[in-house]
């Protein structure tokens, strides 16, 4: 809204004189400054003209304290005046009061002259009540700015584009979306080259309604003419809302390849799309890049995430390095009990080994029986029998573990007592063998 309000205040600024209708020019810089203009008519007296054209050539020169003395020496004589020309006198105090920036009296002066009915030419009039309304925006009365923009609205021929887009800014900082949506669409349908805060307030209030499709036209609109780093982040987010992830992964893609993606934030968004979109490949190519031109922390964190994408992607061999890094950088042991499983599930017995003891000796563990239990796989597949059993036999000490480590014990017991009886039965060969020799020996000798 601030940018609104900003948007608001410039052409609050640039004059109130003329209210924007049917066959006015848009000459910018005519606008710069008010202007008033009267015109001497019948029912305006000499004294009252001389001092009227006095305020409005200084006005028209930036001497308001000439202006406002002129204007002073005409309310002195207030009583004498006829409508007409007080009206015209506080007609001209009100572009005095607001070429100095004093609003409040500024209003003051111009709801004085409307209230003298008659006063004033009808277009005068119509022209009045829409600086009045510019001037309650300006002091954030939002009800009453939009109570004179509605009799304008009702007076004027075919608006044009400004004054739609200061309706549809009334109602909105009035929280009136619905209200403001109909003249922030007049204010760009009617313009061939909408400027940038008609489409942003256009945008802003298909937002808020969740007017999502609605929502991504426009932002199309601002890409095209405005191709900055916001609308593509925001036609992104629409086109998530919309549930159309394919559209949103496009945008976010077209964003990094313009060099938009600069924040964690905002790369990870596209990492996240890839993810929906089933592409943990090029997810995990992200991460690493991102990791790489410090745009993502080399963080535990992110090291882990990357390892999960490699595989999630199916690519074992790629996660290893990344979940070593995330481990080393843990403070806790359990990345290396992560790490400890991908190397089981390939069977690789000795980096599972050193993995999860580096896990052990880190500590920390949500699970450590299970970690025991683990190494004494890991040792039990390989035949190490004893480093197994010292594995089990603390697995055994917990609950979550006690039953799958006995269950290995009694397997290591009876792998060990059968290597026993293989071992007894070899020794009695041996000894059947040195037997038969000598037998063979002393039948020679006799």
């Amino acid at each position: 809204m601030i940018k609104l309000m900003r948007s608001i205040f410039a052409l609050v600024a640039v004059a109130l004189v003329v209210a924007p209708g049917v066959g006015q020019a848009k000459d910018e810089k005519r606008r710069e400054k008010p202007k008033p203009q009267t015109r001497r008519i019948e029912s305006t007296g000499k004294y009252a003209f001389k001092r009227l054209q006095r305020a409005q050539q200084a006005l028209g020169e930036g001497d308001a304290a000439a202006a406002m003395t002129a204007l002073n020496e005409l309310k002195s004589r207030e009583a004498k005046l006829s409508d007409h020309e007080k009206a015209m006198m506080w007609q001209t105090f009100g572009y005095a009061y607001s070429s100095q920036e004093r609003y409040p009296q500024a209003i003051d002066a111009f709801e004085k002259c409307l209230k003298l009915e008659g006063g004033l030419p009808p277009q005068s009039i119509t022209n009045l009540r829409y600086n009045l309304a510019q001037l309650y925006m300006v002091l954030e009365n939002y009800p009453k700015a939009i109570e004179n923009f509605e009799i304008w609205f009702r007076a004027a021929e075919n608006p044009n584009p400004d004054a739609h887009y200061m309706m549809a800014a009334a109602y909105t900082q009035a929280e009136r979306p619905r209200d403001a949506l109909p003249h922030a669409k007049k204010a760009v349908s009617k313009s061939s080259a909408p400027k940038e805060p008609w489409l942003q307030l256009l945008l802003s209030l298909h937002f808020q309604l969740k007017q999502y499709r609605d929502a991504t036209g426009v932002l199309q609109k601002l890409i095209a003419r405005f191709p900055k780093k916001a609308y593509w982040l925001q036609l992104a987010a629409a086109y998530t809302e919309l549930d159309d992830k394919k559209k949103a992964l496009a945008t976010m893609e077209l964003a990094e390849a313009q060099g938009f993606l600069v924040r964690e934030n905002e790369l990870r968004n596209l990492i996240q799309l890839y993810l929906y979109n089933d592409i943990p490949y090029l997810a995990a190519k992200t991460i690493e890049q991102g990791i790489a031109d410090k745009r993502l922390p080399n963080n535990a964190k992110n090291q882990e995430f990357l390892a999960n994408t490699w595989l999630h992607a199916r690519e074992r061999e790629k996660a290893i390095a990344p979940m070593e890094r995330a481990a080393e950088m843990s403070d806790d042991g359990n990345l290396y009990v992560r790490l400890g499983q991908v190397h089981l599930a390939e069977e690789r017995w000795a980096p599972a080994r050193s993995a999860l003891s580096k896990a052990l000796r880190k500590g920390g563990l949500r699970d450590a029986g299970n970690v025991h239990l683990l190494l004494g796989i890991a040792n039990a597949s390989e035949s190490r029998w004893e480093p197994a059993r010292k594995s089990f036999v603390a697995a055994a000490k917990y609950k979550g573990s006690a039953q799958s480590a006995n269950q290995w014990l009694s397997h290591i017991e009876e792998e060990l007592t059968l290597d026993e009886y293989e071992e007894e039965l070899e020794q009695a060969a041996k000894e059947r063998e040195s037997a038969s020799a000598e037998t063979a020996e002393g039948a020679a000798g006799s």
